[in-house]
C-alpha cells in the first residue's frame, strides 16, 4: 500500500495536478481559466454553450505543474437550446471532472441554487465519482457583485466555498 502511495506521489510530481473547472453555462468558467492563465485561452461569450470541448491550459501554480481544464457548462439535456453537440460537451465535462485531482465548481451568484445543483449532479450523478475526490471540490461563487442582497455569510459559510466577482 505504501508503495502505491509513493508511485502516486511520483506521478503527481511528474505529471502535475489536473484541475477541472465545472458548472452551468455562463457561470464564468472560461473567464476564470483566462484569469488564471493570464491570457485569452478560452472564448468568453454571453451565449450559453460556447465551450463545447475541454480547453486545457498548463500552468505553474506555486511551483506545482497544473493542467486546468475548462469544460462545457452542465445543465439538463431537456433545457431549451441544448443540442447533440452540447450534450457531447457535457459528457466530456463529466469525464474531465472524474479524471481530475481537484474539481472547481463555478456557481453564478444570481443562479446560486441551480448552479450548486448542477455541480452536485455532475459529481454525484452516476455514482462513479471516487469518494476521496468529494473532499477535493472547491466551490467558487462568481459574480457576487451582481447579487446585492447576498451577504458574506449567506452562501460562503463552507470552508470550501469562495466568492469572486
Amino acid at each position: 500500500e505504501r508503495h502505491l502511495a509513493d508511485a502516486s506521489r511520483g506521478e503527481l510530481l511528474r505529471d502535475g495536478l489536473r484541475i477541472a473547472i465545472v458548472g452551468r453555462p455562463n457561470a464564468g468558467k472560461s473567464s476564470l481559466l483566462n484569469l488564471l492563465a493570464g491570457r485569452d485561452a478560452a472564448i468568453v461569450s454571453s451565449t450559453p454553450g460556447t465551450t463545447r470541448d475541454v480547453v486545457e491550459v498548463i500552468l505553474d501554480l506555486g511551483g506545482v505543474r497544473c493542467t486546468l481544464l475548462d469544460t462545457a457548462g452542465v445543465r439538463e439535456e431537456k433545457e431549451e437550446g441544448v443540442n447533440e453537440i452540447e450534450v457531447e460537451g457535457m459528457k466530456r465535462a463529466r469525464i474531465a471532472a472524474k479524471d481530475a485531482h481537484i474539481v472547481v465548481g463555478v456557481v453564478d451568484s444570481t443562479d446560486y441554487e441551480r448552479g450548486l445543483e448542477a455541480v452536485d449532479e455532475l459529481i454525484n450523478g452516476d455514482g462513479d465519482f471516487d469518494d476521496w475526490k468529494k473532499d477535493n471540490i472547491l466551490y467558487v461563487v462568481n459574480k457576487i457583485d451582481l447579487k446585492n442582497e447576498m451577504k458574506d455569510n449567506d452562501c460562503l459559510s463552507k470552508s470550501n466555498l469562495f466568492g469572486i466577482s
